[in-house]
């Protein structure tokens, strides 16, 4: 496949991956390579979807730590999302990375993101990219940009908030808080906190707090603040986002003013493994790897659990490295439930 944008040519070199909504190209003009995200506009759902991210895409064009759309055309009822290239994703260059460091500029994309107004909803490593000594949000297929949203079939399991979870609508941005609080605890462990199915995942948030399970969503406003560690700086900041009460998350943008985010996002040991990114061949790669499963219609049970548990750590595996037994701070102590 080759294309033309604003007068110059394009081939299509090879597939880098899939997402949600497309599947992910590399293509090649005499002066750049670029990202093109190619999605199904068969259906009106699918078209509003494809119109959203474009629209979305548009208004960060000046964030600094949001992935640049370059264009976009329509092309035999697919839409084509011309993005700028990254050098490798953070899910397959963290061997590599520094992590404490890479955790700083993911917060620091965040905030970028959530100032222009924009809840990502879909938080995972795979969607951090990285830009030479930066690092980059990408994929807002399931980005809002309203104030308050109603759609539950967002986010990965994994990162899930429990207020999602416990079905409240409508929710907040603040599902972006718990989220990062979650990737910055599987930087710190070397996977997700909670590999668990959905019938599991949600008990073990509480249990391992040492407080109650609550039975909705209102709930959750009922449980104080949890403490926050003062050191190492991955678990601070995960303490300061993974808030069972939404009410207490620290909003990214503060947490991204603070002294420590600000020294390791501006911190170029980031990428100084330059050099081993070019030598393990990830470098031009981009990599936008399926969310680990969601439950299939109609499908109840353990068993089935098991198996998506199972998939999904397959996926995942180039992440699961380095976990050692630092999980004895996964249950932050929460107060108990006034």
């Amino acid at each position: 496949m080759s294309f033309s944008l604003y007068g110059e040519s394009y081939r299509v070199l090879q597939k880098l991956g899939e997402g949600r909504y497309g599947e992910v190209s590399k293509a090649q003009s005499d002066a750049r390579a670029v990202a093109v995200k190619r999605s199904p506009l068969h259906t009106e759902d699918l078209r509003t979807v494809y119109e959203r991210e474009k629209r979305l895409l548009e208004r960060t064009v000046n964030a600094p730590r949001v992935c640049h759309l370059i264009g976009e055309f329509e092309k035999q009822k697919f839409g084509h999302l011309v993005l700028e290239l990254a050098t490798a994703s953070v899910v397959d260059a963290l061997p590599l990375l520094d992590r404490t460091n890479t955790g700083a500029h993911m917060i620091a994309a965040l905030a970028a993101l959530h100032a222009c107004g924009i809840t990502h909803r879909d938080l995972r490593l795979e969607n951090f990219l990285l830009f030479g000594h930066v690092v980059k949000i990408s994929d807002l297929g399931l980005a809002s940009d309203n104030h308050m949203m109603n759609t539950l079939e967002v986010q990965t399991w994994w990162y899930r908030a429990p207020e999602i979870f416990l079905g409240q609508q409508p929710y907040t941005a603040s599902v972006d808080l718990w989220a990062m609080g979650m990737l910055i605890m599987h930087l710190w462990c070397g996977r997700a906190p909670y590999e668990d199915n959905e019938f599991t995942m949600l008990p073990r948030m509480f249990r391992d707090r040492g407080v109650p399970a609550p039975t909705c969503a209102h709930e959750l406003y009922r449980y104080g603040p949890s403490c926050c560690a003062a050191h190492p700086p991955l678990r601070r900041w995960h303490d300061c986002l993974a808030q069972l009460n939404p009410m207490y998350r620290m909003p990214i943008a503060t947490l991204a003013q603070g002294s420590d985010i600000i020294q390791f996002s501006n911190c170029s040991a980031l990428l100084g493994f330059e050099q081993e990114v070019l030598a393990s061949g990830l470098k031009g790669t981009l990599v936008v790897s399926e969310a680990p499963p969601q439950k299939p219609s109609g499908t109840t049970g353990s068993r089935s659990g098991e198996r998506g548990k199972k998939r999904g750590a397959k996926r995942h595996k180039v992440v699961a490295v380095d976990a050692h037994s630092r999980r004895s701070w996964v249950g932050t102590q929460a107060t108990s439930v006034t």
